[in-house]
């Protein structure tokens, strides 16, 4: 993980000192995100007077900055470095305080004074500070997709953009004989891009 993100922040600084055609443009987006855990049960003759619970999706925060580059004419590649809240409800409200890299594709068609666009590709999460009793986060480093869509348009004479994005892990984020625990999140973003 730690690599991965070396290497982006060497490429940012390289896109910026290159040809400025190569960038499309950078910025920052805002919005909230909310998770949803699904639990899986197995093994529950062998527990006696079991009763599973199935924890309620949380809001929480989600910030990024972005750059886009390879300015193709219907085609650029976001790279975007997150802080994204991922949370669940079960009694209390419980947070896990997410680092996410994505690198992204996002193929765009003019409407208009629109572009709409996809978005598609792997996302890296890294897990810095998990604030709950009993961590169901096995591990601090999941790889997963991301899928989105979104809008640019003009505000006066800023770019604007709004997105809506799915998320989740290719692994489970906790796994024991008795439960399996995977996640998804769903995020509503606005931003600003330069």
């Amino acid at each position: 993980m730690k690599k991965i993100l070396v290497l982006i922040i060497l490429l940012l600084f390289y896109c910026e000192s290159t040809n400025a055609q190569f960038i499309r443009g950078y910025g920052f987006k805002v919005g909230a995100s909310v998770t949803r855990q699904t639990h899986q049960y197995q093994n529950l003759e062998e527990l006696q007077g079991f009763r599973g619970s199935f924890p309620k999706g949380l809001i929480g925060l989600n910030l990024g900055v972005f750059i886009e580059i390879l300015d193709l004419h219907y085609l650029s590649f976001p790279i975007e470095l997150n802080y994204i809240q991922r949370g669940w409800k079960e009694g209390n409200s419980y947070y896990a305080h997410t680092l996410n890299i994505t690198l992204l594709v996002k193929p765009r068609i003019s409407v208009n004074e629109f572009n709409l666009y996809l978005l598609i590709g792997p996302q890296f999460d890294y897990v810095f500070d998990p604030t709950f009793k009993f961590s169901q986060y096995q591990k601090e480093n999941f790889t997963g997709l991301i899928l989105g869509i979104g809008s640019e348009f003009n505000v006066w004479e800023l770019k604007m953009l709004t997105e809506l994005n799915y998320d989740f892990y290719f692994e489970k984020i906790y796994q024991s004989h008795f439960l399996n625990i995977s996640t998804q999140t769903l995020s509503l973003r606005i931003g600003l891009m330069l």
